[in-house]
């Protein structure tokens, strides 16, 4: 189903090629997510994303091409902000989503899997724990050499 989705909303933009419609788009996306039961973040990640795909869409005046499937890659993009307040707040999403009817088993998967995803600290690099431990350099092997 998701690969049709693409080349519908291209079609939608090529042939409406009117600001806000997008717009609208990404409030009735946004409608149906809320009205199934989805945290509130898909919702308001839906809306926001639609104002901002409109907003490049029209930068090309719905007619670029690559502008257009930028617009449909922003948009797309509305349903990670459930995940974002996922990291701003735990426990906060946590209990929202038992609220919903979420299993609690999805919840510790959720926790766990996040304590394996490098944060911006490990992204941008830390100081050395130990600074006298020698470098180790790409090009250069000091241990016994492998037999292919």
């Amino acid at each position: 189903m998701r690969p049709l989705c693409g080349p519908i909303y291209l079609l939608m933009v090529a042939k409406v090629q009117k600001r806000w419609s997008i717009t609208i788009l990404g409030i009735i996306m946004g409608i149906i997510w809320f009205a199934t039961g989805m945290h509130w973040a898909f919702s308001l990640g839906y809306i926001c994303m639609g104002i901002i795909a409109d907003l490049v869409a029209g930068a090309g005046h719905y007619r670029n091409k690559a502008i257009n499937l930028l617009s449909y890659m922003l948009i797309s993009l509305g349903g990670i902000y459930t995940y974002v307040v996922f990291f701003i707040d735990p426990e906060g999403w946590a209990s929202t989503m038992l609220e919903n009817g979420t299993e609690q088993s999805y919840i510790d998967t959720m926790s766990a899997s996040a304590r394996n995803i490098p944060t911006a600290k490990t992204l941008a690099g830390s100081k050395d724990e130990n600074p006298a431990a020698p470098a180790l350099h790409p090009l250069r092997h000091d241990g016994p050499v492998p037999v292919l």
